[in-house]
């Protein structure tokens, strides 16, 4: 095996790996704790679902991995995904999406030197294999960790107090991911990933990631730097024994150097 075939093996098996052993397992038991009624509930009318995000998953696997390596037609409604308000059952999502992820493992398993390097057409954009593999990857992982969304477990940890009027406090005990309240839809997501890449990119030199100075082997200096201008705890008021968020409010977890188990400690203080 020549050292450009080897390359290319491990990125593929790497990124099959990401998908198939890391992100899906975990996005699956996360689905597996809900209700079909908590799979498809939104803070407000703008927000997606976790259904919406499963189907959103769904598409975006069948169209850039499995279509664009198979020649199939692309025959993806990426708005029919996040327009969906049909309670399909959370057993139907993950089968759907499980069986989906099998076919691109069947494509990730075959796949050359040639196809990595190949121009495709994908959604408007001109992409090189490579370029689609990797953007599937990246991209499952993304909303895998917006499925790891806790607003509504917050909420029920709230309940569980016998506090009517106060203040919830939520905090992350860790220091590479991140607790924060902003809108949760999903172009902005999008928008704040790309901001915080923009702002603190990977492998720029940082101390924490240089072993002649650092006793840290993860290298994800980046991790730390990001869940700093996040922030990783929150403070929200409680007044009914409810949560007082705005409209577009919503409690975020972001992932930042995972998946890795986390835990989150919520503490809430009144009367």
């Amino acid at each position: 095996m020549t050292p450009a075939e080897s390359t290319v093996r491990l990125f593929l098996e790497f990124s099959r790996t990401q998908l198939l052993d890391e992100y899906w397992p975990r996005l699956r038991g996360c689905v597996e704790s809900l209700t079909d009624d908590q799979v498809w509930w939104r803070p407000n009318e703008v927000s997606n679902s976790i259904g919406n995000l499963l189907l959103h998953l769904n598409g975006n696997v069948g169209q850039w991995l499995v279509g664009s390596f198979t020649g199939t037609e692309d025959a993806r409604d990426r708005s029919a995904e996040f327009a969906e308000r049909q309670l399909v059952s959370r057993a139907v999502l993950l089968d759907t999406l499980g069986a989906t992820l099998q076919e691109a493992s069947a494509v990730l398993s075959r796949l050359t030197e040639a196809d990595l390097l190949t121009t495709l057409q994908i959604q408007g954009y001109t992409v090189s294999g490579v370029d689609a593999v990797y953007h599937v990857v990246e991209h499952f992982g993304m909303h895998y960790g917006q499925i790891l969304y806790i607003t509504k477990l917050v909420r029920d940890a709230v309940q569980q107090f016998a506090v009517t009027t106060g203040i919830a406090l939520v905090n992350t005990l860790h220091t590479t991911c991140a607790l924060f309240v902003n809108e949760f839809q999903s172009a902005l997501i999008d928008d704040l990933r790309s901001l915080v890449e923009r702002l603190v990119p990977e492998r720029d030199g940082y101390r924490h990631d240089d072993p002649r100075v650092s006793d840290c082997e993860r290298g994800n200096a980046h991790s730390h730097l990001r869940a700093a201008l996040l922030g990783r705890n929150i403070a929200v008021g409680v007044n009914n024994g409810e949560l007082t968020l705005g409209r577009f409010q919503s409690v975020i977890f972001a992932e930042l150097d995972g998946p890795r188990k986390r835990e989150i400690s919520i503490q809430v203080i009144g009367e």
